[in-house]
């Protein structure tokens, strides 16, 4: 899984895996995997945690770490994961309000550059003072 991962992409893995690794015994839990995706700018899976629990007894390997993470980016922005990151943030009234949405943006971490959350702004938010959830997945998707 890691030939879809350039060498960029490993060496920054590794390191924040590392870096979270406090005492070098190249396991993380998956307590701590939440907080290294997290760091990333990518969001946990619940199907993620389930696996570190259950196939590697929450004890995950940094090779390990690097396959996940090469799925993660195989299936980065997959329509399924927006819409669950968005129903997060919503009131359930179908639309996300400028907090609101400042809020969701700050979740996608790095999947978004700071030029597309502008452009979000200027073409929904501030001239509606709202974005519907629909237009923001269909969006996100094409991106």
């Amino acid at each position: 899984m890691t030939e879809v991962l350039s060498d960029n992409q490993i060496k920054k893995f590794k390191e924040v895996y590392k870096f979270f690794d406090k005492d070098n015994k190249n396991e993380i839990s998956s307590l701590v995997y939440c907080d290294v995706v997290r760091t990333l700018g990518y969001i946990p899976k619940d199907s993620e945690l389930e696996e570190i629990k259950s196939k590697h007894k929450d004890k995950l390997k940094m090779d390990d770490f690097i396959v996940i993470m090469g799925r993660k980016i195989n299936n980065n922005n997959s329509e399924e994961e927006i819409k669950e990151a968005i129903s997060i943030f919503e009131d359930g009234n179908g639309n996300l309000n400028e907090k609101e949405f400042i809020h969701c943006m700050k979740s996608f971490g790095k999947l978004l550059k700071q030029n597309d959350i502008d452009e979000f702004l200027e073409e929904f938010i501030r001239k509606e003072n709202k974005i519907s959830i629909n237009d923001f997945k269909e969006k996100l998707i094409i991106q």
